[in-house]
């Protein structure tokens, strides 16, 4: 009965523990890059000083703000659906699991009671054939013994009669 529990409980730690790899191990999204995002510097025309520039420079910070939430929200999306991908893989793996150790703990179980009804039975018939047998050399020695001393007591009475 421990052994089952044993069991039971090393395929329940085994499909938690893939799930959690599985979840925590999940491919990162294609929009991440490694380092820091810095603005990049923008180049100011020198051949008109008039506030131009700067009404431009206002108009491509705005657009670049658009772009970088943009492309926030299809790197979110993008994880979001990748981590939908995870849970369902993981789910898959963790019900694979727990089919295969509830089967091999099945296997064992019925393995190990089949060994132990066999060895009862064994026990039990050879008790039994070892208390018949003792039973009949018992009846045989005592009917032999009976037998000789009724021959050695007729044998005795005999000669004593003879004797008289």
């Amino acid at each position: 009965m421990a052994s089952k529990t044993v069991w039971i409980a090393g395929g329940i730690v085994v499909a938690i523990g893939a799930l959690t790899y599985v979840i925590y191990k999940g491919a990162p999204a294609n929009r991440d890059a490694a380092g820091t995002i810095v603005e990049a510097k923008r180049a100011i025309s020198e051949s008109s000083p008039s506030s131009t520039p700067a009404s431009t420079s206002t108009t491509t910070d705005q657009s670049a703000a658009d772009r970088r939430s943009d492309q926030s929200a299809e790197s979110t999306a993008e994880s979001q659906a990748d981590s939908g991908k995870v849970d369902k893989s993981a789910e898959k793996i963790a019900e694979k699991s727990a089919e295969k150790s509830a089967e091999k703990s099945a296997e064992k179980i019925a393995e190990k009671s089949a060994e132990k009804s066999a060895e009862k039975i064994a026990e039990k018939s050879a008790e039994k054939m070892a208390e018949k047998s003792a039973e009949k050399s018992a009846e045989k020695s005592a009917e032999k013994m009976a037998e000789k001393s009724a021959e050695k007591m007729a044998e005795k009475s005999a000669e004593n009669r003879v004797a008289k």
